[in-house]
């Protein structure tokens, strides 16, 4: 639940109780299991007090997408750039999960030329030539592209 859109997220769970026909007064101590890293780490604080789903929703929502969240999420798809020793494949999902949250109406090769823009220069200068037409190609391409440094530079 980390860099996915809380909304989505919650309303997901909303669905997920709905269906399986658990009460309200219990939603909020259930979603805890779907919480992960940063999240479960903030529920921590409310572990023990038996919160309305409401509260609940508007606190989760209130840390996760208010301003100073949505700042950090905007400095990490615009100007984190790949370490040097970063798999490229681990970061290009990171960024692509934070742009999909932030830039929902973005086309696939807009997300394409910004998460290029961020790779280490070594990569970003043999994909620079190629042709990518989707997320997944450039991933593929860029992993091979890193491969191909491995092999110059052991």
């Amino acid at each position: 639940m980390d860099d996915e859109d809380p909304e989505e997220f919650l309303n997901q769970c909303e669905y997920y109780f709905t269906e399986a026909a658990i009460q309200q007064n219990v939603w909020s101590r259930m979603v805890n299991k779907s919480l992960n890293e940063k999240a479960a780490k903030w529920y921590e604080a409310y572990r023990n007090l038996s919160l309305p789903w409401s509260k609940f929703r508007m606190l989760l929502t209130q840390d996760f997408a208010g301003a100073a969240a949505l700042n950090k999420l905007h400095t990490k798809l615009y100007a984190t750039k790949q370490e040097e020793k970063e798999a490229v494949h681990v970061f290009l999902q990171r960024k692509y999960l934070v742009a999909q949250r932030l830039l929902p109406q973005a086309t696939g090769s807009q997300i394409v030329t910004l998460l290029l823009e961020a790779l280490k220069p070594s990569i970003k200068k043999v994909l620079r030539a190629a042709v990518i037409g989707s997320f997944e190609d450039l991933v593929e391409r860029a992993v091979q592209a890193e491969s191909g440094e491995a092999e110059e530079n052991p």
